[in-house]
């Protein structure tokens, strides 16, 4: 017989893996860093609902909330950060990001050095080989 057409599960799975495949060679972070924002976004995400794992999302609360462990968030840097959401997430009325537009992100706070943020990855590189950037 030829080849069987995949089901909805299976392929909703190969365009999410195609979308992560391209925002990290897009983004050019390391095997290893993908790993670690993978950790986080994870231990931050909510089950929105959806199918397989495009339910994994995380909202501006909970990026806040991450944000603020590695980095000062006051009311300005919330305000600055939601205006740096909107450049990666362009979907009015939804302030959650996927995992693939959670990377973008990252790379483009580390990119404008959000908070100082991309001198703190430095300074973890130095004290445990492990890079942000």
């Amino acid at each position: 017989m030829g080849h069987s057409i995949g089901t909805g599960h299976d392929i909703i799975e190969f365009d999410k893996l195609k979308r992560e495949r391209d925002a990290i060679q897009i983004t050019g972070f390391t095997s290893a860093e993908v790993d670690e924002f993978r950790g986080l976004f994870m231990d931050h995400s909510t089950d929105s609902g959806l199918p397989g794992s495009y339910r994994n999302r995380i909202t501006f609360k909970e990026l806040k909330t991450l944000l603020h462990n590695v980095i000062p968030l006051g009311d300005g840097n919330i305000q600055v950060l939601k205006r740096h959401l909107r450049l990666v997430h362009k979907h009015a009325g939804d302030d959650s990001v996927n995992f693939v537009e959670f990377l973008h992100l990252m790379r483009h706070l580390l990119d404008v050095n959000f908070a100082g943020i991309a001198e703190l990855s430095k300074t973890r590189t130095a004290d445990d080989g492990n890079d942000l950037s």
